[in-house]
This record gives C-alpha cells, structure tokens and sequence, in this order.
C-alpha cells in the first residue's frame, strides 16, 4: 500500500458539507536517516545534522520507488543503505512528512477510567437510584454506529442510551435483608445538552445521559446491600460506579462499587432505634471499660476480624470472617449460588473444621498449647454471636459472615502468650484483632510481614494510650 492509499478519520467540528469522512493524507516528502543524525545518546535531532549529511545519497525518492534491492551473502541478509556503506537498516531513521489536504478543528481526547456516578435515596418500600453517564460511553458498546459522514443521529443516540440503561440496570445488584436480589425497573433516560439532531464526536461526548432506576422492596429491611456483577455487566465501560446514598435524615454515605464484586451494606434505622443507622463502617469506640462490638462489626462485609481475649483460665480466639472470604480456603457446597440453608451450613461446620482446626499456634508461659475449635456460627449482618443463635435460618452468601472459636486452656491465668497467625493466603494478606485483657484493650495487626502478637503481662503491646481511651 502507498502512502497516499492511507485513508484517516479524524473527528470534524460540524456536520455535513463534506467537512467529515475519511481523509486522504498527500506525502511530501520522504528521506532515508543516517545513524547519525538521530542519536538517541546525544539527543540529536534531525534538523541538527549538517547539510553534507543530509544531501549526501539521502535525496528524496519518489513515492513510486521500490524499496533498496536486498543485498546477499553467505552469513546474513541486508539491505545497502543509499549513502552506501556496510551498514545495515537496523539504525536507520525514516522520516516522512506528511500534510492533511484540510485546515479543519482537529480533535484528540484521552479516555481516562471511566466511573459512573449516581445517587440511590433509600426508603422502607423502594430505592430510587439516579445514575449520570457520559455521551462517550456509548461509543465503546455495539449499539450506535457513525454516519458516513462522521456524525451520530439523534434518535440512534437515543435508542443506544436505552439499551446502555438496561445494562446499568442488570449491573447495579441490590439485595434485601433475606438476601433476595431485588429488580430495578428503568424509569427514564434523558440525553442533557442536545441541541441538533446532528450530532458531532466533539458534541456526543459532552453530553450527560440522567437514568432513573426504581427498586421496590417488599416486606421490612433492616439493611440492604448494593453490588456491581461484571458478569452482566456487558458492554458496559464503568470500572466504578460511586453512589452517595441517602436514607432518611440520616447523613450521605459513599458507596463505591468495584468490578472486584464487593459488596456495600447500608443499614436501614430500625423503629425501635433513633438516630443514625449503622453502616459497614464503624468508629472503634476504645472506650471503658472494652467494647468489642463496634470493632467486630467495622467493615464487616470487607475483612477479617478477630478478638483475642487473655482470660484466667486461657485465651479464646474468635476468627470473624466473610463468607467470600471463607470460600478463597474452603469452597462450600451448596444448591444455590446466594444462600446456604440449615442443612447445608451444619455441612459447612464440619468443613470448615477440618480446614482449620490445623491454624494458627499459640505459645503460653513459653509453652505450647494446642486450641480446639469449640464453636462455628453462622452470623447475619449485625450480628457478633453473643445473640441466641437461629439454627433454622437461611443465611445469604454475600452479606453473612462465620465465626470460628478456638479455646488454648490454661490451669493458671497466663503471663506470656506468643500467637503466631497462619491464615494468610492470595485474598487475605492481614488481619486485625483486637486483644483483651480484662477491661482493657488494644488493637494488632497480623499480616504475611508480622505474623506474631508477643504479649506480657503489665508490658503488654497497645495501640493507644490510657489518655486516648
């Protein structure tokens, strides 16, 4: 192919008139670089060489030519460089110059990752969630097509903005307190900023596209949780999809949604509660005498939690962790894919303790104690274990969590404990755990670097001062 077969399509400013299409670029002028005048050590430029160099055999050819014969011989095959000599192509620079036939607006824009933003207001019986995309989008889905003009119709916009929503709507995944994943309906799509039927790149891509989601919730909802499943996601460019989520009078919470699958709760505030409702996020309190709740319930849905609590009789350790979390060790199996029913999870109990009855050592007084696992509960979202359990309920696989206890006996109330945590893998690099010694308590972090909490008795290892609590 020629040089001047080449056609481009660049973006025009304006429809129509022959300002768009492809364009057929007309070369030059093109010259055949000696090594030496592009030096990447020394930074030379063409235009630094000297006239000898550049008129010495380096005359413009015609387009027409066919390129230097190959030269042969018994060890390689190279090509004669026109200034002559043995080297080969290898080094060399070709510079052509190349001028568009078209003083025309030309323009480049550079897609930055794309995050969908929105907001969800979040009553008893529904959820109505406003999403605002970006006209480009659309550009990277197979559902609107250019003119031949360059341009985009208005009413295929328009078509194309509706069948992006029903692909943000599969996306946005909200469930219920019982797990249940509840079907938003697409209320509207608006295409803001429209002023021609005609539209431009430069114009499509300035424009704001407004969906309006609708959920309906049945029944009563102490939570609810938001996820974005990549699986239906489609076509769908968003990397992220951010919500300010707004319930009640209660303060705007940041709901970030990644293509990693995580799942956000949001509590919803209980008739029998006033003020804020809890979310995944909680503040460790740190006050006395110790509360654990507060830190078990942080980021609940997110990491794994653990109290490590120094009694007379020996140490409990209560392993708190996500269901998703559980499964990276120990897949469980189960009829459905979003739930585990009674029988299934008295299974998953004996799973579960065959996979970690093995973790984690402990030495006490410089002696070591081996641990039992005494108890394996599953918990819904709220919950710690100290609330009487429900053998018969069913738990949902994305929002509960599973809490193992170990119990290292001791015949007199320890002095000294080494805890060495093993339960690392490629999906959990640390966890942090909350140890507590009588009334008081101090915040450790596990991780592949630190394995260890080294305790001692009135020298203990804390994360805060006695004026901080």
């Amino acid at each position: 192919m020629r040089p001047t077969d080449m056609p481009i399509l660049l973006p025009m400013a304006s429809c129509g008139g022959g300002s768009g299409g492809p364009i057929r670029p007309k070369t030059r002028d093109l010259r055949f670089l000696p090594p030496a005048c592009l030096n990447q050590s020394t930074g030379r430029e063409p235009g630094d060489c000297s006239a000898a160099d550049m008129d010495r055999g380096l005359a413009p050819r015609a387009l027409t030519q066919q390129p230097p014969r190959m030269q042969r011989n018994s060890r390689a095959t190279s090509v004669a460089p026109p200034w002559g000599g043995r080297t080969g192509w290898r080094n060399t620079t070709i510079l052509a110059m190349t001028v568009l036939p078209c003083f025309c607006p030309i323009y480049v824009y550079a897609h930055t990752m794309a995050v969908t933003r929105g907001t969800a207001v979040v009553k008893r019986d529904a959820i109505t969630m406003t999403l605002e995309v970006g006209g480009e989008d659309l550009l990277h889905t197979s559902y609107m097509r250019a003119e031949s003009d360059g341009c985009f119709k208005l009413d295929e916009v328009r078509r194309a903005a509706d069948e992006y929503g029903k692909v943000l709507r599969r996306q946005i995944v909200v469930r219920d307190a019982r797990g249940e994943t509840v079907m938003g309906k697409l209320q509207s799509s608006n295409l803001e900023n429209v002023a021609d039927d005609n539209l431009t790149f430069d114009t499509l891509r300035r424009l704001r596209i407004r969906y309006i989601v609708v959920y309906v919730l049945a029944g009563t909802n102490d939570y609810i949780s938001f996820q974005q499943d990549v699986r239906q996601a489609g076509p769908a460019l968003s990397s992220a999809i951010v919500l300010a989520v707004q319930v009640g009078s209660s303060p705007v919470q940041a709901v970030r949604l990644t293509r990693g699958g995580n799942v956000e709760v949001v509590r919803l505030p209980s008739s029998d509660r006033q003020g804020v409702p809890e979310t995944s996020v909680h503040q460790h309190a740190g006050r006395e005498p110790c509360r654990t709740e507060p830190f078990v319930l942080s980021e609940a849905q997110q990491t794994m939690r653990a109290l490590v609590k120094i009694q007379n009789a020996g140490v409990r350790v209560e392993l708190f962790m996500p269901f998703q979390l559980l499964e990276t060790w120990q897949p469980i199996a189960r009829a459905h894919r979003d739930f585990l029913d009674a029988d299934e999870q008295a299974r998953a109990q004996e799973s579960i303790r065959r996979a970690f009855s093995s973790q984690n050592t402990l030495f006490m007084d410089d002696r070591p104690v081996d641990g039992k696992i005494v108890d394996i509960t599953f918990l819904d979202v709220g919950e710690t274990g100290d609330e009487t359990p429900r053998r018969d309920r069913r738990h949902s696989t994305w929002t509960s969590r599973v809490r193992v206890a170990w119990e290292y006996p001791s015949l007199a109330s320890p002095r000294s404990l080494d805890l060495h945590w093993t339960l690392f893998n490629a999906a959990v690099l640390s966890a942090q755990a909350l140890v507590v010694v009588g009334h008081e308590c101090f915040e450790h972090d596990f991780s592949t670097y630190d394995p260890h909490l080294k305790w001692t008795r009135n020298a203990a290892k804390s994360g805060r001062s006695d004026e901080d609590r």
